[in-house]
């Protein structure tokens, strides 16, 4: 198995910081669930609950993440990051200092919280082509189709150049 492509694709200026910003960036809106696990079954009494506020959260996620992809796409990555990160922050903090008497409202103000979610990972995916070179791309991925495009897991890199 040669693996010179990918010696050549960590070499590569900035690699390493997209990688290191990937991770923390990922960090704290993957690490949420747990906490408020925590947060409902302390508020309600049971890991029933719990259940319901998360999959409310991991719903509100993924019916977001979309159009947030798409708004990057269209107004710019950098302002929709810092716009929806902002916001997600401050519903994050509701959730938290909501009155435990008042759980019953945790399972919409998690679906609100989850449709903040700021597109890190697809703004951070974007970055990929710019990032790489073409060739070093080329060489490092599998073709998806013949001279055209190459995926790299699950960015896109194009080709059009070879």
């Amino acid at each position: 198995m040669n693996l010179t492509a990918y010696r050549e694709l960590w070499q590569t200026h900035g690699v390493m910081v997209l990688l290191a910003s990937a991770l923390v960036a990922r960090l704290p809106v993957m690490a949420v669930a747990v906490p408020l696990s925590f947060l409902a079954k302390d508020a309600a009494g049971n890991f029933g609950w719990a259940g319901v506020v998360v999959g409310a959260y991991s719903v509100g996620t993924a019916v977001a993440s979309v159009a947030w992809s798409r708004m990057a796409d269209r107004r710019g990555a950098r302002r929709v990051v810092i716009g929806a990160g902002t916001a997600w922050g401050g519903l994050t903090a509701v959730v938290a200092l909501l009155p435990d008497s008042w759980f019953r409202l945790l399972p919409a103000a998690a679906v609100l919280t989850g449709l903040f979610v700021p597109p890190v990972m697809q703004a951070l995916r974007a970055s990929w082509p710019v990032l790489c070179k073409v060739r070093v791309c080329a060489r490092s991925v599998r073709w998806t189709r013949p001279r055209r495009s190459c995926s790299f897991w699950s960015a896109r890199c194009s080709v059009r150049s070879l």
